[in-house]
């Protein structure tokens, strides 16, 4: 019984861990919410397409890591369903989708700090107080 507490706790973590990337990932930095905050800081075309440049790269490494956690999470989860697996490539298996995690956010702060190299210090200054408050709902008309 404790082994079936240990893999339900290991599996909340990762899929709450990947529902927190991928919303971050998909909202800031792969450039959701990205977008509108930058054009407000009056950017020079020559930065304007230093940043699509770095988005471009950095959209298609994100997309690859993360095609790469699903499929490795399709793999814990037959591993886990297969009486014969072993404990050991079970958990090693969750070290590979927790790797793969970490290589996801190491490439959001590489981005991040990317962008701001490019901005000058004013434009960091107004790009992180935008990014800290919170998104704007368009009204749905209701």
């Amino acid at each position: 019984m404790k082994i079936y507490r240990v893999i339900g706790l290991v599996l909340v973590f990762f899929l709450v861990n990947a529902a927190t990337l991928s919303a971050q990932g998909s909202e800031r930095v792969t450039g959701g919410g990205q977008d509108s905050s930058l054009r407000q800081l009056n950017l020079t075309e020559e930065q304007y397409n230093a940043i699509r440049r770095a988005k471009s790269a950095h959209v298609k490494k994100i997309v690859q890591l993360k095609n790469d956690a699903v499929g490795k999470h399709h793999e814990f989860r037959r591993l886990i369903g297969d009486p014969a697996a072993s404990e050991e490539a079970i958990r090693n298996k969750a070290r590979e989708i927790e790797a793969v995690n970490s290589q996801i956010m190491r490439e959001m702060i590489e981005y991040e700090l990317l962008v701001r190299r490019i901005l000058t210090p004013e434009q960091i200054r107004q790009w992180s107080s935008l990014e800290d408050s919170p998104p704007i709902r368009k009204s749905s008309g209701r």
